[in-house]
């Protein structure tokens, strides 16, 4: 997503806890090492943030997300994309059945044993939030959200503009 952004014109400044994710874009040179709760940054000190299946691992998600508030200017956008959980009990139940079998045998099939990893997305799903509970909780924390849902509701891309008066939509 670093890469994205430059080649649109930006400045990214990376984040991640993981050093080896932080050393796989050594062309950056501003690349800091934190976690969503504890942002090492100023207050409204960025324009925008983006994340990309990232913001679902804070441990605790409405501090993380005050966070990002917090480092944003007025009008600063937060967009993300990340796992989503419908709101429905059949589409979650369904999405739910997907990503216990075929993450597992993608990565068999992929990268052999070693894939197999690849099924514990299906823990993370277990803990997420549905999609109209990340909705209100962004709410909390930005005052404008709009939540794009792909896949029956499994895939989300979310758009979050800090602003005074909120609003929402799910599509």
């Amino acid at each position: 997503m670093g890469r994205l952004a430059h080649a649109k014109g930006g400045d990214p400044v990376l984040l991640d806890v993981s050093r080896a994710m932080l050393e796989g874009a050594a062309e950056f040179p501003n690349r800091v090492r934190a976690v969503f709760e504890f942002l090492p940054f100023r207050e409204r000190a960025f324009d925008s943030v983006i994340s990309g299946f990232a913001i679902r691992d804070a441990h605790d998600l409405s501090k993380a997300l005050g966070q990002v508030a917090l480092v944003l200017k007025s009008n600063g956008r937060f967009s993300f994309c990340d796992l989503g959980k419908p709101n429905s009990a059949i589409a979650s139940l369904m999405v739910a059945l997907y990503l216990r079998v075929a993450p597992g045998i993608i990565g068999l099939a992929t990268a052999g044993r070693v894939g197999l990893r690849y099924g514990s997305i299906y823990d993370t799903y277990v803990l997420a939030l549905h999609n109209s509970e990340l909705m209100a909780l962004l709410l909390c924390h930005f005052g404008n959200v709009e939540i794009e849902e792909t896949q029956l509701g499994g895939s989300i891309v979310a758009k979050c503009v800090k602003v005074a008066r909120p609003s929402s939509t799910v599509r």
